[in-house]
């Protein structure tokens, strides 16, 4: 009996710690922190930010866009390019390296081609979310509207493009320039 009770409480102190390792699909972890943003966060080097001029698409609030240059007079080893989304009325900030820009590209170009096509179902919902979390996304009830946002859903960390149809083209120009200014640092993507 006292062997089968030790057992018990050994399984028992495992279980938890076992359960707390696991993701849920709705809740995926972040593969890999955003370049930019970590070495924005280093402390103890003496970085040189290039920002590109921002490009802003209006909509119901407001994406502002900035291709950021990180470099190091110190440490030439450091030469990081990314954009950041600057999004909502709470100017929430999210970040993408260069290396998904493509990714991001190609999904706005996804997102035009469905929001021409007509309303399929009673409601439908096309997403894309990058490592740093920028989401963006396209929805239908009764018309096509593209969101973008960053972090958690709260009004003030999110854009919608209700009222401007040409919002995902706007958008996809502004990423497009700013990849053209990162590749004028040596940036590719």
């Amino acid at each position: 009996m006292k062997k089968s009770f030790a057992v018990l409480l050994i399984a028992a102190a495992f279980v938890p710690s076992a359960l707390a390792q696991t993701t849920t699909p709705s809740q995926p972890a972040r593969s890999e922190q955003v370049k930019v943003e970590a070495l924005l966060n280093t402390t103890g080097t003496l970085f040189i930010k290039d920002i590109h001029p921002s490009v802003r698409v209006d909509g119901v609030s407001e994406v502002t866009l900035q291709a950021i240059f990180i470099s190091s007079p110190i440490d030439k080893s450091i030469n990081v390019g990314g954009v950041q989304f600057i999004v909502g009325t709470s100017k929430r900030i999210g970040f993408i390296d260069a290396d998904e820009i493509p990714g991001v590209l190609a999904a706005l170009t996804f997102l035009e081609q469905s929001s021409t096509t007509p309303l399929l179902s009673d409601s439908r919902e096309i997403t894309y979310t990058t490592r740093g979390g920028v989401k963006i996304g396209l929805y239908q009830t009764t018309q096509w509207i593209l969101y973008v946002s960053v972090g958690n859903s709260a009004s003030g960390n999110i854009a919608s493009f209700q009222n401007n149809p040409s919002a995902i083209t706007e958008l996809r120009y502004a990423l497009t320039a700013n990849t053209t200014w990162l590749a004028s640092k040596g940036i590719s993507k």
